[in-house]
């Protein structure tokens, strides 16, 4: 297969993105697989990449990394025909959760010249793409801490130091939700815009959520008191968190949040801004190469 190029972000995961690469490009040298590759240097730098590569003609862009870099060379090869790879090498890596495609790095590699296209939904938020999940509340302010603070523990232990120090001092905020059939307004600890089933290094919290169905889960956690939230919170790690009463899933094309507070908004892990947010759902608007031996949407974690 030719075109194949490879975004290799090298601080991933701590580092991890440039083991990973080395022992994928032995790989690739070793068995003969045709590749080039660039390296962002700077959050904001995948994008670009990924657009030259694709207007060089590459008609397999890879991201090597995490979901933030999953996240920005799909930006980058959004409405040119190119189709998206990925290596696992982030700290989370929660969207390949959702898709037939394997975690171990090398394996994963190789399905990048045996797979299949498969054909997937993207979200749209406040004009950027997110594959996985956006949202609101407790959840992007923990985003922000573990960014800042806590990467030195990686995937679900820094998502819950982050969610244990955010807790300290956050207050659920009321807001209003349109989507196409309903309006609410509720007071939230957060609001999650899924596309895809988990985010927060392995958290399921739409477990229910297709990439192929052309919808946008939007799941509400409405305000309940912090040691209840405490009690409930691992339940989100095997997804059977959708009994308690204070959650509530919806699923709609298009969603619009308001509110006083200025909440922050995360997309796929990084912070974009803040409320209000749009979102909507572009069905069928990207290809990412999987696994050719396993069924769609099969991949959970």
């Amino acid at each position: 297969m030719n075109g194949v190029k490879f975004i290799v972000n090298p601080v991933a995961g701590r580092g991890r993105g440039r083991r990973v690469w080395q022992a994928v490009q032995e790989m690739l040298e070793r068995d003969g697989y045709p590749y080039s590759v660039a390296f962002s240097s700077r959050p904001g730098e995948g994008p670009m990449l990924a657009r030259q590569a694709a207007r060089e003609g590459c008609r397999l862009v890879v991201a090597l990394g995490g979901d933030g870099t999953v996240n920005e060379v799909a930006n980058g090869i959004m409405g040119s025909g190119a189709a998206l790879g990925i290596v696992p090498a982030g700290t989370g890596s929660d969207y390949i959760r959702s898709l037939p495609l394997p975690k171990d790095p090398l394996e994963a590699a190789r399905t990048l010249y045996t797979g299949r296209r498969l054909t997937v939904d993207v979200g749209l938020v406040n004009n950027r793409y997110f594959l996985g999940v956006t949202g609101i509340g407790i959840d992007a302010e923990v985003c922000r801490r573990v960014n800042e603070d806590l990467t030195w523990l990686g995937g679900k232990k820094a998502y819950i130091a982050g969610l244990l120090a955010t807790l300290v001092s956050y207050r659920p905020q009321p807001v209003k939700i349109v989507m196409d059939q309903l309006t609410l307004e509720e007071e939230v600890m957060f609001v999650a815009v899924a596309n895809a089933r988990f985010f927060g290094g392995g958290m399921e919290i739409a477990p229910q959520a297709n990439l192929q169905d052309g919808l946008l889960d939007v799941c509400v956690i409405k305000a309940l008191p912090k040691l209840e939230l405490l009690r409930a919170f691992p339940r989100v790690f095997a997804g059977s968190h959708t009994d308690h009463p204070a959650f509530k899933a919806y699923r709609t094309r298009r969603v619009a949040i308001t509110g006083q507070y200025p909440f922050s908004i995360q997309a796929e892990g990084e912070l974009i801004g803040r409320l209000p947010l749009e979102a909507r759902i572009l069905p069928g608007a990207l290809s990412v190469m999987v696994s050719k031996s396993q069924g769609e949407d099969k991949g959970r974690g």
